[in-house]
């Protein structure tokens, strides 16, 4: 695997944000600099702001039937002509059942036909697997799952360029709210976390480093981790006011772009995490609590102020 180079270890070039399209160049023309984007689809038109990098990201749910795979391969197949190089993101949260929803079995052999159907086209591309809401335990066994089956089914270790999680701290329980339990799995009930815990610094501390150690144990240590989504879903009235994100941005991306341990990418210092994504740059339904942009008002909220503050703190 080739080396991180200092160019790619710079704070900006780690910090990325998740959102829209149609967001990303009016928040940047206020100031909101990122080095890395990625909004859920596939699309070859990628916003045109200096030292941003757009990633794409197949998806198998929840969005419109044209815009899953394989109903948009020929979308795919313009993008990576148009893009060679780019990082490609395979499925959106595979273990909830309200996004991606596929079991170990069906996200191991989709996982297998777009990893030849993009390098096929497009060597050069890099390919990331997982995208699981929280790397509990019991997804880690999903993970597994999926592991074994590639495995089995086509004789080799599954081929990842890099692998991608999301960090929400939430509830595993059927029927519950939360994250539920991943399609294909037995269990009723995993990791069964309070609203406080969505918070918890240690907490995500922690499920980051279980991430690295399975990385580590399933020959995959030499490869870069994207937290790809992480941030505060749950709203004030839950308890989690404005000040209360504000610092959980600066102490989440300050852990993120800096922890370090002995299963981390030795290319890179041994840092745990090389790309991490705040949710989100505008959200105009259930999980604004995050939200950096103000469609309405084109102006950044005040956590997008703090936010602009941080990456210039950071450069």
């Amino acid at each position: 695997m080739p080396t991180i180079t200092s160019a790619e270890t710079s704070a900006l070039n780690r910090i990325g944000i998740t959102g829209a399209l149609q967001d990303v160049e009016p928040a940047a023309a206020l100031g909101l600099r990122a080095g890395q984007y990625t909004f859920w689809r596939v699309w070859p038109d990628v916003p045109d702001v200096p030292g941003l990098t757009t990633w794409q990201n197949v998806r198998f749910g929840q969005v419109g039937e044209a815009e899953r795979w394989p109903a948009n391969a020929e979308v795919v197949e313009k993008t990576l002509a148009a893009h060679p190089g780019s990082t490609w993101l395979i499925g959106n949260e595979p273990d909830v059942r309200w996004q991606d929803n596929l079991t170990a079995e069906e996200y191991a052999t989709a996982y297998h036909e777009l990893y030849t159907f993009i390098k096929e086209r497009d060597p050069s591309a890099r390919i990331g697997a997982g995208g699981i809401s929280l790397p509990t335990p019991l997804r880690l066994a999903y993970l597994d799952k999926v592991l074994k089956t590639y495995r089995d089914s086509y004789g080799e270790l599954m081929p990842v360029d890099l692998w991608s999680i999301h960090l929400f701290v939430l509830r595993e329980e059927a029927d519950s709210w939360g994250i539920g339990i991943p399609k294909g799995m037995s269990e009723t009930a995993g990791q069964l976390h309070e609203i406080e815990d969505h918070g918890d610094i240690e907490l995500f501390k922690n499920y980051t480093v279980a991430f690295r150690d399975w990385m580590a144990a399933n020959g995959y240590g030499d490869r870069p981790l994207a937290v790809t989504e992480f941030g505060i879903l749950l709203p004030e009235d839950y308890g989690f006011p404005p000040e209360f994100v504000q610092e959980y941005l600066v102490a989440t991306y300050d852990y993120l772009l800096d922890a370090t341990g002995p299963n981390g990418l030795a290319s890179d210092g041994g840092h745990l995490v090389q790309y991490a994504f705040w949710y989100i740059l505008q959200d105009d339904g259930d999980y604004q609590t995050g939200n950096l942009y103000d469609r309405d008002l084109n102006i950044l909220t005040p956590l997008g102020e703090a936010f602009k503050q941080y990456v210039a703190d950071r450069e």
